[in-house]
Formats: structure tokens, C-alpha cells, sequence
């Protein structure tokens, strides 16, 4: 929601009369809720232990009234006939659901969106939750500001950042860390030269596949989609193929020892960083064929690195207070980086106002 009180923009709008709203049992929706006089024995606190279980295992039917209500005002255009005034009506009540002990069934709302005093016409999506321009005349508010503003002021301003960072090619120097040390080693030692040519090319000949798999512009169908997973497909197998070369040295017999006794052995290691240097910015193949071990090599560049179980993974959640008093730090460290604005026109003796 977006509330603006510019007056040049709101000056012209006038108040529009308020609809006149249902009341809850016309929408159908029942009232859970028992008060503290009424629990009188074990059982009455039974019973309303059982009932607000039931309550919570109800389906909220919060989010498909939301999008359904969209889609009649859209429809209609217009928020004030009763149709839409209904289910707008609706969402306000299922939003407190929980507080309020809205009890609000599957079959009651199907009951209102057959009632034809309320939904006349069958309601679509509307053009502006799809990616596609609708081929249509944007007579909708938000149809016109999306596509017939917002984006081609998109596309202009990406358009123009793009023509800025053509020639940019910034890499990750920690994802680069061992196939650089590699290069250094190989300066002097014909043996380990010869090892990282023979490595950079058998990552070449996956990244071709990958580049056949990415061929063919931005329009997709199914054959494009079959071919893609094909010549992706071959990328991973060759890439994942690739083994340590044979040999005395003794890198290369520490390559061969670890090579496929873990997911994380340095020779996987060294082979996510040489498909990340082979590939051009931007580009998926290292990611594709290594993201996981690319993901380790920057972990274990900060040297805090914290080891977790995946099935351990989806029970954490962000700490939003924590989120917070690390930004607060970082904008109190900005702050005391940065001149006062008349420290600024100190030391370029020139007022910024004019």
C-alpha cells in the first residue's frame, strides 16, 4: 500500500460515499468464542481445549480471498460495487481470524462466489501479476503504471547500467584463491604446469557443453528445454569426471589419495575454482557444475566458518533482531567514516546549496 499526501497529486480526488458493508453472519462467517463465566467445570475446559484446536486446524482462507478479491475488482473495475465491497469485507475479517475467533468454512465462501448479486462476470487475473504485456488497453490504475510506466523506465535504466558495466569483469578473489596459488606453483614446476593446462582443458570441454546448453537466444519451448538439459547434463558428467592426473609429484599423489573420498576433498575444491576462472561474469556453468564447493571456498575465506547438517538447515530461520542491530552497527560505522556536510564545504570552500 502506498499513501501519498502530495496535494498537487490528491487535490483533485474527492471522498467517495462508504459502501455499506455486510455483517458477519451475511458472509457467512460464525463467531468462536467462550467466556471465562461459562467454564465452570473440567469439562467445559475440555471442551474449549477441543474447540480451539479445531479452530487453529481450520484452512485460512486468507490468501485465496485476497487474490480472489483482486480479481473481482479488477474484473468490475471498480472497489465500490457489492460485490467487491463483500469480499473486501471478507478480508478484513479473515485477517483477524485468530484475534477475533472468525470461524469462516470452504463451503461458505464457495456459497458467496456463487451468489450472482455478487460476482457477475467470471473473474480474471489481472495483467499486472503477469510478466507479458496485456495486449489489451491499459484502462487499469496499475496496469498503466506498470507497464506503461514503471517498465519502460526498467528497461531504460537497465539498459543504460549495462551499457556502463559492458566491459566490467570483477571476479571473487576468494573463489579464485586456489586455482591462483595452482598458478603460482606451476611458474616453477613444468610437472604442475602441465597438471593445470590438462585440468583447465578438461574444464573447458565442459564449459562448451554448457555454453551449447545456453545457445539459442531468450525464446524457450519444449525442444529448447529437452536440448538444454542435454548438453547441461553432458557438462555436469564431464566436469564431475574429471580426475587428478597421474604422477610422483607429490601434490598431485595428495590430489589422487582425496580426490573421491569427500564431497569437499581440495581437488573438488581446486575444480569449482578453475570452472569459476574459465567462466565469464555472470555466467552460470560454475555455478551450476560446483555451486556447493564455490559456497565453501568463500565460507572458508572468512574464517568463521560454522558446519551444519542439512537436516538441521530448515529449522533456522533469520533473527530479525539481530538482522537489525547488525545494520544499526554498520550505518553508525558509515556515519563515523563519513564528513559533516560543513566539513565538506570546508575543504572545497563552496556552498552545496547553490
Amino acid at each position: 500500500m502506498w499513501i501519498c499526501w502530495d496535494p498537487a497529486i490528491v487535490g483533485p480526488f474527492e471522498n467517495a460515499p462508504l459502501p455499506l458493508e455486510p455483517s458477519e453472519s451475511q458472509l457467512g462467517i460464525i463467531k468462536e468464542k467462550t467466556p471465562f463465566r461459562a467454564l465452570n467445570t473440567p469439562n467445559d475446559i475440555k471442551e474449549m481445549i477441543r474447540r480451539s484446536f479445531l479452530f487453529e486446524a481450520d484452512v485460512s482462507l486468507l490468501g485465496e480471498c485476497t487474490r480472489y478479491f483482486q480479481s473481482l475488482a479488477y474484473t468490475r473495475q471498480s472497489i465500490s460495487e457489492k460485490g467487491p465491497t463483500w469480499f473486501a469485507t471478507l478480508h478484513g475479517h479473515l485477517v483477524d481470524r485468530t484475534k477475533q475467533g472468525n470461524r469462516f468454512t470452504k463451503s461458505a465462501y464457495q456459497t458467496l462466489k456463487e451468489r450472482k448479486d455478487l460476482v457477475k462476470d467470471t473473474p480474471r487475473m489481472p495483467a499486472y501479476l503477469k510478466s507479458e504485456v496485456p495486449n489489451h488497453d491499459l484502462d487499469d490504475i496499475i496496469d498503466y503504471l506498470k507497464f506503461g510506466v514503471a517498465r519502460q523506465w526498467v528497461d531504460h535504466t537497465l539498459g543504460r547500467l549495462h551499457s556502463l558495466f559492458t566491459d566490467a569483469d570483477f571476479k571473487d578473489e576468494d573463489l579464485l584463491g586456489p586455482q591462483r596459488q595452482l598458478q603460482k606453483l606451476a611458474e616453477n614446476d613444468p610437472i604442475l604446469k602441465e597438471a593445470s593446462a590438462e585440468l583447465e582443458k578438461e574444464v573447458g570441454i565442459a564449459f562448451g557443453y554448457w555454453e551449447r546448453a545456453s545457445s539459442g537466444g531468450d525464446q524457450w519451448d519444449d525442444a529448447r528445454s529437452a536440448r538444454f538439459r542435454q548438453h547441461a547434463d553432458r557438462a555436469l558428467e564431464h566436469f564431475e569426471a574429471i580426475q587428478p592426473p597421474s604422477g610422483d609429484h607429490p601434490l598431485l599423489r595428495s590430489w589422487q589419495m582425496d580426490a573421491n573420498t569427500s564431497d569437499w576433498s581440495e581437488w573438488k575444491l581446486l575444480k569449482a575454482s578453475v570452472a569459476y576462472h574459465k567462466s565469464r561474469l555472470r555466467n552460470k556453468f560454475p555455478w551450476y557444475v560446483a555451486g556447493k564447493l564455490l559456497t565453501l571456498l568463500k565460507s572458508r575465506a572468512t574464517n568463521n566458518l560454522r558446519c551444519m547438517g542439512a537436516d538441521l538447515y530448515p529449522m533456522f530461520k533469520p533473527d530479525s533482531k539481530f538482522i537489525q542491530r547488525k545494520k544499526d552497527s554498520m550505518v553508525a560505522e558509515t556515519k563515523n567514516d563519513d564528513l559533516s556536510e560543513d566539513e565538506y564545504e570546508s575543504a572545497y570552500g563552496e556552498d552545496f546549496d547553490d
